[in-house]
């Protein structure tokens, strides 16, 4: 029995054609990343610099505890969704429900953690 060949989408003119072009549009979307998230950086370095005492005002108005759950939150559903992605790959279905729905089953604490952080920390008007 021979392996199935790899069929491309029309509108390239081969597989390895197809495959250059993923590769293009990934690197491509990693350098817009890096250009958006060395902007964010730089952006907080230089107005940390500038404004130390601003900095320092608002630190004492977060609550670590509070950003600490939503991070762990977050990584968890990352994480699951990640597997689910995997699983599904090598066919494993039943893993596949259960890694998204131990991803649905986190959402609402994440929901719920940003709702109390940004309730506490933010308060508008001042």
């Amino acid at each position: 029995m021979s392996s199935p060949e790899h069929v491309h989408a029309e509108h390239f003119a081969s597989p390895e054609h197809e495959q250059r072009a993923a590769q293009l549009g990934m690197w491509l979307f990693l350098a817009s990343e890096l250009l958006l998230f060395t902007g964010l950086f730089v952006g907080y370095a230089v107005y940390r610099r500038v404004f130390p005492a601003a900095f320092l005002h608002a630190s004492r108005h977060l609550d670590v505890a509070l950003g600490t759950v939503n991070t762990v939150v977050l990584i968890t559903s990352s994480l699951t969704v990640a597997l689910a992605v995997h699983f599904a790959r090598v066919g494993r279905s039943r893993l596949v429900a259960g890694m998204l729905g131990s991803s649905k089953g986190v959402s609402p604490a994440a929901l719920d953690s940003r709702r109390g952080y940004r309730g506490r920390s933010w308060r508008w008007p001042p």
